[in-house]
């Protein structure tokens, strides 16, 4: 993974630092954003081509949950609410 720093923005390939070895400014990630959607499925996993690379991944199927429309309170306010039951 490539990263950029803030403030002299030189280029560092897969460090293990946050911070520029020469200014001591952030070191930023840059992402290649080949955006694509994973056929298939329907919760945050289907963006994986835009996550970090891990080599362990464990999901709870996280994600895909609903916005629930108030019915008593904030009724017409514009406002929702979401399920993560």
């Amino acid at each position: 993974m490539q990263y950029k720093c803030t403030d002299c923005g030189e280029i560092f390939w897969d460090i293990k630092r946050i911070t520029c070895l020469y200014r001591n400014g952030l070191l930023n990630p840059v992402y290649e954003w080949r955006f694509y959607i994973s056929g298939g499925l329907k919760s945050i996993w289907r963006f994986t081509n835009m996550f970090p690379r891990f080599e362990n991944t464990i999901t709870l199927d996280e994600g895909n949950t609903p916005l629930l429309e108030p019915t008593r309170v904030f009724k017409n306010m514009n406002v929702y609410f979401k399920d993560e039951g």
